[in-house]
């Protein structure tokens, strides 16, 4: 479960989603698969261990103890699960996709990258004029 202490003072992105058709649910937290449940249990339950009816934001399920106290800079409601790449994408943790070249000869710049550098080497050789003599 997430303790206070390790989240305090920094921003982290909670994702909430529930497929309506499985009854799936799913908390991300920073991007991370954090908790999964089926229809069988509360996610709520999950992280408090109690049952609640109403969804709110800010407080305890309550509403009187364990008010939130802190920022919220945004708040999405989609009308359908989110995936786990589309979550990864709101949090901003994209993975980097890199491939490696094998092939040197499309690697003109010799930087491991295929960009418009080597596109730059490839046209200031391009139209040379080469006499024989």
């Amino acid at each position: 479960l997430a303790i206070p202490e390790n989240y305090k003072g920094q921003w982290n992105h909670y994702a909430f989603t529930k497929n309506a058709s499985t009854g799936e649910m799913k908390i991300y937290l920073n991007g991370v698969l954090f908790a999964d449940q089926g229809e069988e249990e509360s996610m709520v339950s999950l992280m408090t261990g109690t049952e609640i009816d109403i969804f709110k934001i800010g407080t305890y399920y309550d509403g009187v103890s364990r008010k939130f106290d802190g920022y919220m800079s945004d708040f999405r409601l989609y009308n359908y699960a989110l995936s786990y790449g589309e979550v990864r994408y709101v949090a901003g943790q994209m993975d980097d996709l890199y491939v490696p070249l094998s092939a040197p000869e499309v690697d003109l710049y010799e930087d491991g990258k295929v960009n418009f550098k080597d596109y730059a080497v490839l046209a200031n050789t391009w139209l040379v004029e080469t006499l024989w003599p």
